[in-house]
């Protein structure tokens, strides 16, 4: 997979983390998209 989209954008990965019970950083990962979600005006 190559970092850049053929439109110019960044490509990111089609599929998702593995799930853990134990997920020791879904805090923080969940603020971060929070905080991405708000800078771009979706929430």
């Amino acid at each position: 997979m190559n970092d850049v989209c053929l439109c110019g954008g960044k490509a990111l990965t089609p599929k998702p983390a593995k799930f853990s019970i134990e997920d020791k950083y879904g805090a923080y990962r969940r603020k971060a998209k929070t905080g991405f979600f708000k800078k771009e005006g979706l929430i």
